[in-house]
């Protein structure tokens, strides 16, 4: 009888769910990435600069912009006159 190879799972270098993670089975990395923004808004921090997403979530600039832009279209953030993005009452 011949041996079935299995194959190795890959172990994420970040856990599921985080900017760098890989997606669970089924996900889409997009979608965790956008979620991963939201996250970056706390009590002690309402307001974050595009910059300050940039380095918390530690992605390319451009990618933050494009998932900053997607989560304003869809009223989860607003963009305050002073340039910072905060979370929309949608999601408080």
């Amino acid at each position: 009888m011949p041996k079935v190879k299995r194959k190795a799972e890959a172990v994420p270098a970040h856990p599921p769910g985080t900017a760098g993670g890989e997606a669970p089975e089924g996900g889409i990395r997009a979608v965790l990435r956008a979620l991963a923004v939201l996250e970056c808004f706390e009590a002690q921090r309402p307001h974050l600069t595009l910059q300050a997403l940039v380095d918390r979530l530690g992605l390319p600039k451009t990618t933050v912009f494009r998932l900053v832009q997607t989560l304003l279209a869809a009223g989860w953030l607003v963009q305050k006159e002073n340039q910072e993005f905060s979370l929309s009452f949608q999601l408080l």
